[in-house]
């Protein structure tokens, strides 16, 4: 692959705006690195933290994060992702533009959730240049997306990054069984509260009344779906519909995850009472 310098005959975008999804963490210095490589070439960019703290190599929570918070965000916002488990192999360095917000990361299904998937474009990043001159097999998020993300906020075009492609990867996010008396989900994710997240979204249910059901974690039983958490009395379990649109699963002012001992994979039941 080559890493030819792209050379910025366009002015900077002085409302450009770069948001950072990472696993890194903040302990290191691995974000400030990328933000220095951006504010060098790019200075007026303005740049935005939608978190540092995904679990470490966890694809679907990285997913799941941007299918929320992207659509915030407005039209030609630069979403720069490395959750990369897969740095330094064979695996591509992508940008893709769907629905007006542009992705840059690893081709490991990052972008799943947050694309339109009949209604995108994807480019290889091959037209860059690493700071230093020179590519790290183990930080592709300084060396090579980071410069990507400069050409893209100074103006430059997708494809002076790369080629289009077509095969970009995308994740397996399980569906739902959804029947008149029942439906079968599974948590997929659990938050910074330890609320337990489904892949059971408000429209599964959608049209039911919510107070003649029963929703079943584990060996526990829910009766009825709330509106908010205090519904129920502290310490108390609860069903409702999140701000992400999806069922979840609450101990009012406690930890789920750990109350009830559930995390992802484990199945929910929401059936007639």
């Amino acid at each position: 692959m080559s890493y030819e310098y792209i050379r910025y005959p366009v002015p900077l975008g002085a409302d450009s705006i770069i948001t950072f999804t990472t696993d890194f963490g903040l302990r290191d210095p691995y974000v400030a690195e990328m933000k220095g490589v951006i504010l060098s070439g790019a200075p007026m960019v303005k740049l935005i933290d939608i978190t540092h703290s995904i679990p470490p190599g966890d694809i679907l929570a990285c997913a799941l994060t941007l299918e929320r918070a992207v659509s915030c965000y407005p039209p030609g916002t630069i979403h720069l992702v490395v959750v990369d488990p897969g740095v330094g192999s064979e695996r591509r360095p992508i940008a893709v533009i769907s629905n007006s917000q542009i992705f840059v990361g690893p081709d490991n299904g990052f972008a799943t959730l947050a694309i339109n998937e009949s209604d995108y474009k994807a480019y290889l990043i091959e037209n860059v240049r690493a700071p230093s001159g020179r590519v790290s097999h183990t930080f592709h998020g300084r060396d090579i997306f980071a410069p990507a993300c400069v050409h893209l906020a100074r103006g430059g075009r997708l494809s002076d990054l790369g080629e289009e492609i077509e095969d970009i990867v995308k994740i397996d996010v399980r569906k739902p069984e959804v029947s008149v008396d029942e439906v079968k989900g599974e948590v997929i994710y659990v938050d910074h509260f330890g609320n337990l997240i489904t892949n059971i979204r408000e429209g599964d249910i959608k049209g039911l009344d919510r107070g003649r059901w029963l929703v079943r974690v584990g060996r526990k039983w829910i009766k009825g779906i709330r509106r908010y958490y205090s519904e129920v009395e502290e310490g108390d379990i609860i069903a409702l519909i999140g701000s992400s649109g999806r069922l979840e699963i609450a101990v009012r002012g406690k930890n789920a995850e750990q109350v009830l001992g559930i995390s992802p994979g484990n199945s929910v039941v929401v059936c007639r009472l």
